[in-house]
Parts: structure tokens; C-alpha cells; sequence
């Protein structure tokens, strides 16, 4: 089974994209439906929506302000739910999963992609390592964001829900051609400029432990500047909503 064979051979798909942020999720599953009827994107950041109503408005995606917790749509009116990357964001993973549940079809399709940190190489450390470091800090700002997955727990929480059938998990391998030959001095810059920015951002608000911040953010970057860098891996997982 292939989640790409399962969307293809969908037609007239009615699609909802969850935390959408600026589209591109949404526009990739969009890649593999024949005729979509509709392909809708719901986020809370205002300014993510604009861009991506900006991008893809005129080929008929539409854009909604909206929490993913409470979803503004009747029950079992979507073909296909989706989520990238972004269920470790929500406190109760459980709730945002039921109402993605709860507005999918009969035999509908939910695709879930998000990254784990089990399994991993020294380099895909460093990811998990500046992942987690931005996530403590954002948690502490107001935007909350669980750990990084591990893999089993992830599927755990997928494979509890009522009513779905759990189809698979399928790791993403990126082809040679489309992963860029990335020059080491660059990228430390890029995870320098990251870290610092976070650092500024709990300067800024004046947090409590503002010198624990400080310290893990040069303990990442001496890590890194160690070990290198590489993306975490990152699992599609497919699940196919029950006949009740």
C-alpha cells in the first residue's frame, strides 16, 4: 500500500488541511488527487493564511482562520484530513485528532506527517536537539509545543483511535536530486541565526531561566559544529475512517 496510490485514486476529493500554515502540504496532497472538488487550509496565524491564500488562491484553494480544536465544519463532510508537522503544537493530541475524526467521511482518508527522534543518526540529533530548544521556548512565550515524537508513541496515539483503521507508516526518503549539497559554514550560520533569535525572543520577555536558555543554545551549536547537521526523519502515516 502507497498513501500516493490511495489519494490518486481519489476523485472529486473534498480536502481539509489542519494547521495548514502557508499551504504547502495542502498543495502537495493537491499534486496527487485527480480533480479535487475542494482543497481547504485552516490555521490560527493570520499572517501565514494571507500568504498562502496570496500563493494558491487563484487555483482555488480556499484559506480559513480557524482552531483546529474546534473545526467549523458538519460532521463527515471531507474526504481527506490532513496535518503536517504539526501535531506535537497541540497540548491534547487526542482532541485535535478526534475532530479530524469527527469531520471525515465514512472511508475517508486522514494523512498525518510529522517528524520523529527515535532511530537517529548523530547529525539528525542536531535537528531534534534545535527543534526541542525552540519548542521549550515557545512553550514558555505562549505557543506550545510538545517534544519531538518518538515513533512508537506517535503511532500508539494514531493506532488508539476509535473507528479508524491504522493502514501504515512510511518513512519519507528524499531522492539524491532533490536533497541540496548544504555547505557546512552556511549551515551553521542558518543554526546560529535560529538559536539566537530564540534567545532574543526569551531576552526580550525577560524569562526566568533567560542563562539555562543561553547556555543550551551554545551547547547546541557546539553539537552541531561537532557533529553536523541533517534533517530528522519523517513518517507519513495513513488511516482509514471505519464504516460505523
Amino acid at each position: 500500500m502507497n498513501w500516493k496510490k490511495e489519494l490518486q485514486g481519489m476523485s472529486n476529493a473534498r480536502v481539509l488541511d489542519v494547521a495548514t500554515g502557508g499551504g504547502g502540504f495542502l498543495e502537495h496532497i493537491g499534486s496527487y488527487l485527480p480533480n479535487p472538488e475542494k482543497m481547504i487550509g485552516i490555521d490560527t496565524n493570520q499572517k501565514a493564511l494571507d500568504a498562502a491564500t496570496g500563493r494558491l488562491g487563484a487555483k482555488g484553494y480556499e484559506f480559513m482562520y480557524m482552531s483546529g480544536t474546534e473545526l467549523g465544519f458538519e460532521d463527515a463532510c471531507f474526504d481527506v484530513v490532513a496535518m503536517s508537522n504539526s501535531l506535537h503544537h497541540f497540548s491534547d493530541p487526542e482532541l485535535i485528532l478526534a475532530e479530524m475524526k469527527r469531520v471525515l467521511k465514512p472511508e475517508g482518508i486522514m494523512l498525518i506527517y510529522e517528524m520523529v527522534r527515535d532511530g537517529i543518526t548523530p547529525k539528525q540529533q542536531s535537528h531534534v536537539f534545535l527543534h526541542d530548544f525552540w519548542g521549550k521556548v515557545d512553550t514558555q512565550l505562549g505557543d506550545f509545543h510538545n517534544p519531538t515524537f518518538m515513533q512508537e508513541e506517535l503511532t500508539g496515539i494514531l493506532k488508539e483511535m476509535d473507528d479508524m483503521e491504522f493502514l501504515l507508516s512510511e518513512l519519507e526518503v528524499m531522492d539524491g536530486e532533490e536533497m541540496p549539497e548544504e555547505n557546512p559554514e552556511e549551515m551553521n550560520q542558518e543554526i546560529r541565526g535560529i538559536l539566537d533569535h530564540y534567545v532574543e525572543r526569551a531576552t526580550s520577555k525577560n524569562l526566568e531561566n533567560l542563562e539555562e536558555i543561553k547556555e543550551e543554545a551554545d551547547a547546541i551549536m557546539q553539537y552541531v559544529e561537532k557533529e553536523g547537521f541533517d534533517s530528522a526523519p519523517q513518517y507519513y502515516y495513513l488511516l482509514k475512517k471505519k464504516n460505523s
